[in-house]
């Protein structure tokens, strides 16, 4: 397996990691252990989310973090064009 499907694994686990805090509150734990439940599932979220991100590389994170921008959802396809690494807008 490639180490860009790999990255890609990892960013699609790591959204899972982060929708299973959505199901804490139907685990038959007590509040201490939601908690710790919690803690563990956002930490090990993160932690595969940046490996997932040192696989795929920088020019896939931009497009990204671009697609996932609220502020870009509603511009034209020519006003998203991003500019290239080091210029200003």
């Amino acid at each position: 397996m490639s180490r860009h499907r790999i990255g890609i694994l990892c960013l699609v686990f790591s959204c899972l990691f982060y929708g299973g805090l959505l199901l804490l509150p139907w685990v038959p734990f007590g509040p201490r252990g939601q908690a710790i439940t919690a803690a563990g599932l956002v930490i090990v979220g993160e932690a595969v989310f940046w490996l997932g991100c040192l696989f795929v590389g920088r020019e896939v994170m931009v497009r990204y973090r671009r697609w996932l921008n609220p502020r870009s959802w509603f511009r034209s396809p020519s006003a998203q064009a991003a500019p290239s690494v080091g210029e200003d807008r």
